[in-house]
C-alpha cells in the first residue's frame, strides 16, 4: 500500500500508529521526498515481489 490519501485514512481513522513501507522506497529512493512535496501520492511500485523474493533490495522493473 503506497496511496498517501489511503495512508492517511487509515491511520487517522483506526487504531493504526504507523505503516511500514518497503518497496515504494526500493523502486524509487526519493519517494519520500516527492511525496512531502506534493510531487507524487502513489508509488510506482507494482507489488511485484522481486525485491522480496530475490533478497536484493533492488526493483527489478525499471
Amino acid at each position: 500500500m503506497s496511496d498517501m490519501n489511503r495512508i492517511n485514512d487509515l491511520i487517522n481513522s483506526t487504531s493504526i500508529d504507523f505503516i511500514s513501507m518497503q518497496r515504494p522506497f526500493i523502486r524509487d529512493p526519493e519517494f519520500l521526498t516527492k511525496w512531502k512535496n506534493g510531487e507524487s501520492d502513489v508509488s510506482e511500485c507494482k507489488t511485484c515481489n522481486n525485491c522480496y523474493w530475490k533478497k536484493a533490495s533492488v526493483c527489478l522493473i525499471r
